[in-house]
């Protein structure tokens, strides 16, 4: 059995470590390395004929505009708009409204009881009342849009974010919408034109970003406590077959059933793909570069159809491999249609150890042949994220996802106040959403790898590998 001293020591609380030091120069000698290693390999890869199906690199009628470091004009007060306040919308207009700096002044639902339950939940936590509320028809959320207001939330069905998104930016409001962004390639590049003619924000939602476990691995990897990361597992594995078939009426009309209907791929990506993009550096120092997906059977969901839908395409489970250009392999599951417990995988493999989730373990170098509780305690209170360690929120507002939305809401509104780049940026924003149609592309070719478009337009690489996420996302010093 080894001492604890001595399975303590991977993480530098005994003995030298893992030496900390300028982790942007440690990741950009480490992709340099892998993509030396694979260089030789390439021209081999172009002759044999199995390089990914390529998907164009959309034109643009100007030189393309980076806006990874994309700052605003400072705000004292920002003013905030929710298209959307059912059960996600609801939870987010709430969080706005009671975050110090913001003010809810407009809200737009389908429904108009949505409307009034707003209404009646901010006069019950004594929040200053919502000056407009719109109910009606799907355009109803354009007098919304004709407000003076600074930011715009969405949270509505899928197929409309893309579209609900770009009018905001044209019409010089910054843009926070729920996951995904896009389920078209054609909507990501227009979201991309719209961000760089308007210069507006634009951010994802994706709150598993801001998780307790997600940035205390984005402040070890950044340490170099995995050395250099050759592999990560992420997943959207949640049991949705009651929501999905109605019984709760979370969606009415069966508007996220009736996707699996038409559709075959990864359709939810961002949850499970997101925190690994961070912890891979993407669009800093490395770059996805082609997906293969492949969808089982469809069986389950099938099985358990409402009389009003006669069947779906989308399979049960769904696989995919992404490739990045420095020799990384990330893989990617979805699966809403089985009965089982909720997981996001969440692991992160590296030359010096690896991390588990669900449950959450690991091990490190020199005792790496199996895990021990006690090691991950300690890397929890070694590399906890600053954002965590300074978070102060209610237990109502910690639900129901641990307090990673307020999290993030809290951040979006005290960047826009100082004027910041966002925590996330478009280019990753567009990234996350796109590998559900790209992986579509892929199911439907046989698993055919598929290439990924840089949809930064090469902007990336004159970056020079510099990182913005120590200051932006609370990675520090231990």
């Amino acid at each position: 059995m080894p001492s604890r001293r001595k399975i303590l020591a991977g993480l530098g609380i005994f003995g030298s470590g893992f030496l900390v030091g300028d982790n942007a120069l440690h990741l950009r000698k480490a992709a340099g390395r892998l993509r030396r290693k694979i260089a030789s390999s390439r021209s081999e890869i172009d002759k044999s004929g199995l390089e990914p199906s390529r998907i164009p690199l959309r034109e643009t009628d100007s030189k393309p505009v980076g806006l990874f470091d994309l700052r605003s004009a400072p705000l004292d007060e920002v003013k905030v708009g929710v298209i959307g306040v059912g059960t996600r919308g609801g939870r987010l207009v709430e969080i706005a409204g009671r975050t110090n700096g913001a003010r809810v002044v407009a809200i737009a639902d389908l429904r108009s009881s949505r409307i009034d339950d707003i209404h009646k939940r901010f006069a019950k936590l004594s929040l200053p009342p919502i000056k407009h509320g719109f109910a009606g028809g799907e355009d109803v959320y354009k007098a919304l849009l004709a407000l003076d207001l600074d930011l715009v939330l969405i949270a509505t069905p899928w197929d409309s974010h893309a579209a609900m998104s770009i009018e905001a930016m044209e019409q010089n409001k910054h843009v926070g919408v729920e996951v995904p962004a896009c389920v078209t390639m054609d909507e990501a590049w227009a979201i991309l034109d719209a961000a760089e003619r308007t210069r507006k924000h634009f951010m994802i939602l994706e709150n598993v970003c801001y998780g307790r476990t997600e940035l205390t691995l984005l402040n070890m990897v950044r340490h170099g406590v995995f050395g250099e990361i050759v592999h990560g597992r992420a997943a959207y594995s949640h049991d949705l077959l009651e929501s999905l078939i109605g019984a709760r009426e979370h969606y009415p009309p069966f508007w996220r059933l009736k996707q699996h209907v038409r559709r075959n791929g990864n359709l939810y990506p961002t949850h499970g793909f997101g925190p690994i993009s961070k912890v891979l550096g993407l669009f800093e120092t490395d770059a996805v570069t082609s997906i293969t997906s492949a969808s089982s059977a469809s069986l389950s969901l099938n099985a358990r159809l409402p009389d009003s839908i006669e069947s779906v395409m989308q399979g049960d489970t769904n696989t995919s491999l992404i490739s990045t250009e420095a020799g990384r392999v990330i893989t990617l599951q979805y699966n809403v249609a089985t009965p089982r417990p909720y997981s996001r995988d969440n692991t992160v493999i590296g030359t010096k150890g690896i991390f588990e989730g669900y449950p959450n373990r690991l091990s490190l170098l020199p005792e790496a042949h199996r895990y021990h509780p006690e090691l991950w305690s300690a890397a929890q209170l070694r590399y906890e994220s600053a954002l965590w360690q300074e978070a102060e929120f209610s237990e109502d507002m910690a639900r129901p996802h641990g307090g990673m939305d307020w999290l993030m809401i809290s951040r979006l509104i005290d960047n826009l106040r100082k004027g910041n780049a966002m925590d996330i940026n478009v280019y990753e924003s567009v990234l996350w959403s796109a590998l559900g149609p790209l992986s579509e592309t892929s199911v439907a070719r046989g698993g055919e790898p598929v290439e990924i478009p840089d949809f930064s337009r090469g902007k990336w690489r004159e970056r020079g590998g510099e990182q913005s996420l120590p200051q932006l996302w609370g990675v520090r010093e231990v």
